[in-house]
């Protein structure tokens, strides 16, 4: 699922809202957990030998293989360089009904 724009409206207008450190603490929680579950969900579709896809620091999507799953990320072959990503940030490439988590 993707969100549309009015989704984003709706997320920034709740940030907006919050105004007490607690509730940014709870928020912040609430963001950590589902991350920490799209990279669960990502780890379980992922199998060594894939060819993966990731945006870098700098703004560039990347290609390689997945060489090695761990916890939370994952290592990923391109060229010479292995990458360290979190699981979260790959793409399954060539496989639509895949994609991202």
């Amino acid at each position: 699922m993707t969100m549309e724009e009015d989704d984003w409206e709706a997320v920034e207008y709740c940030i907006g809202e919050i105004s007490t450190h607690a509730e940014m603490k709870r928020m912040y929680a609430l963001l950590k957990a589902h991350s920490n579950r799209m990279a669960q969900q990502m780890k379980y579709n992922l199998q060594v030998g894939q060819t993966v896809s990731f945006v870098s620091r700098g703004g560039n999507t990347v290609t390689g293989v997945l060489t090695k799953k761990m916890q939370k990320k994952a290592h990923v072959e391109v060229g010479l360089t292995t990458w360290t990503v979190p699981m979260q940030m790959l793409t399954i490439e060539g496989d639509e009904d895949a994609g991202t988590v």
